[in-house]
């Protein structure tokens, strides 16, 4: 938690954890026949996972919008007092997290009868338009920062630089993943809606869509855990209560004026 970066990672981490627990929680229920709910109940039963599965997208597009003015405005950025920075940024994602959820509950009826209670379920009606149009959006728009990130990170000199493709680069794997993962249901659902498909084959396509978002939400740790010794050493450290400490290397530091990055 040493930087502004850290602690939106460490956000989108702890949604992360919650989004697993809510997935646990559906495909639990389906092996214990606690199936085909109303929209209503489904909603009502998975609200924290559908506002900590919003919260995980939208915190995925407000790292990409941290690193991408960190290399743009590197001199402003260290400027900025962290708090209002962070509410900046942090308070949009967790109102769009809620709205959205809510809007989910307001469409929700006693009909129709939701097979598993995945997100594609859960939302219903004009909800469901909007979570499909705001998670393409998202999508767009986080690729769009990441490559622009990447171009203007490629014209950068200084020492700082070779710290931040580090981090850039671990961040870019997780995003290309994320949004591999998450586009894939997206798109599915989306062609549900234009195309006809009968009711059983839909909620078979629909389960089968929820899968690469149990991915999605699991390999980050993964990801992390192989690309920065600094992340397994701390996290060796909290779990195991060895004084186990990182090596200089490994460290982000704050660079001297001098030392920030300079676009050529």
């Amino acid at each position: 938690m040493r930087s502004r970066c850290h602690v939106l990672i460490a956000t989108r981490a702890f949604a992360d954890i919650i989004v697993c627990v809510y997935l646990i929680q559906v495909r639990t229920d389906a092996l214990v026949g606690n199936t085909f709910m109303t929209s209503r109940q489904c909603v009502l039963r998975v609200a924290y996972g559908l506002v900590f599965e919003n919260l995980q997208c939208s915190i995925g597009l407000a790292l990409g919008v941290d690193r991408l003015l960190a290399i743009v405005t590197p001199v402003q950025y260290m400027k900025w007092p962290a708090r209002q920075y962070l509410l900046l940024l942090l308070v949009p994602c967790c109102t769009f997290s809620l709205v959205l959820a809510s809007f989910a509950l307001w469409e929700s009826s006693g009909e129709p009868r939701a097979a598993i209670c995945f997100s594609p379920s859960a939302y219903t009606n004009r909800a469901k338009m909007a979570w499909l149009g705001s998670n393409v959006a998202v999508i767009l728009l986080q690729f769009a920062v990441y490559f622009y990130a990447s171009m203007a990170l490629g014209k950068t000199t200084g020492s700082s630089s070779i710290q931040m493709r580090k981090i850039l680069l671990s961040l870019q794997t997780v995003m290309v993943l994320y949004s591999i993962c998450w586009a894939l249901p997206i798109f599915g659902n989306l062609l549900l809606q234009m195309i006809t498909v009968s009711g059983d084959a839909a909620n078979i396509i629909k389960s089968m869509l929820g899968w690469p978002m149990i991915l999605n939400a699991s390999c980050n740790f993964f990801i992390y855990a192989t690309r920065s010794s600094e992340f397994r050493h701390a996290f060796l450290r909290l779990f195991s209560g060895k004084n186990t400490k990182t090596t200089p290397t490994d460290r982000i530091t704050i660079p001297k004026a001098s030392q920030l990055p300079k676009i050529a």
